[in-house]
């Protein structure tokens, strides 16, 4: 498995320290098989744009308005569900705000043991929670599991992909580049054209050549294509009923 985890500290003595203490232990779990990438920030704006890519995030601010309690709190906002450690030796984070069941206090300074503990708990949680992929345009990014995409349809150089909750991302490239990215799903993707690929969670009915989704647009095919995209709506049928048998 690899993780991703984030240093967001705007000493820069002390993101090197954690730099350091977190590559030796990621050093150490190289021989398990266990990839760990780091990055480091000295400010929110650098992470902000970018925080769902990660599977671990230690914060320390302490030269800035907004204290690190603030900064999660954002991040939890955006939708950042992975483990968040707010560590100083300046600020009383549970003296000043109280317990807060969905971050982790750490005073400074911490040792590569405590990293150890904190990256187990990450990865326990990156395996118990949905994969995310992200998608790309010129000036954002998105990280979306299966569940979220409904379909997407190629205009222009963009596939502009049609999300749940009636969201919308144009992500940059072809029909062919988002398949390369849909592959590390589940097998629930269709290709109906040149243009066109759907998921079969939301199909609310099949017709003669045609596709009605849950948000109620109508996907077309052409009829010529019938038996392959027939064949294909079958083994996902067939896929989903073995699934339940299982869960049952």
């Amino acid at each position: 498995m690899a993780l991703y985890i984030a240093i967001l500290d705007d000493n820069p003595a002390e993101r090197k320290q954690f730099e350091r203490l977190l590559s030796r232990e990621a050093s150490a779990r190289t021989s398990s098989g266990e990839v760990i990438y780091i990055d480091s920030y000295g400010n929110e704006e650098s992470l902000s744009s970018i925080v769902l890519k990660y599977d671990l995030i230690f914060i320390d601010i302490s030269d800035s308005k907004r204290d690190g309690t603030m900064i999660a709190a954002d991040f939890r906002n955006k939708g950042f569900t992975a483990p968040i450690v707010l560590c100083s030796d300046m600020i009383k984070y549970e003296m000043e705000y109280g317990k807060n069941p969905t971050f982790i206090v750490k005073q400074k300074p911490l040792w590569q043991r405590d990293f150890a503990e904190y990256i187990d708990l990450a990865s326990k949680e990156k395996a118990d929670k949905p994969l995310r992929i992200e998608f790309r345009n010129e000036v954002d990014a998105i990280y979306l599991t299966q569940d979220e995409i409904l379909y997407a349809r190629q205009h222009d150089g963009y596939m502009n992909i049609t999300l749940t909750e009636g969201r919308k991302f144009q992500y940059l490239g072809d029909l062919f580049s988002l398949e390369n990215l849909l592959m590390s799903f589940d097998p629930i993707f269709l290709e109906i054209s040149k243009s066109t690929v759907l998921n079969m969670q939301y199909v609310v009915s099949h017709s003669i050549n045609a596709f009605k989704m849950s948000d109620g647009a109508v996907l077309r095919y052409n009829i010529i294509q019938k038996p392959v995209i027939t064949r294909y709506w079958k083994q996902y049928l067939d896929f989903k009923l073995a699934r339940k048998n299982e869960e049952n």
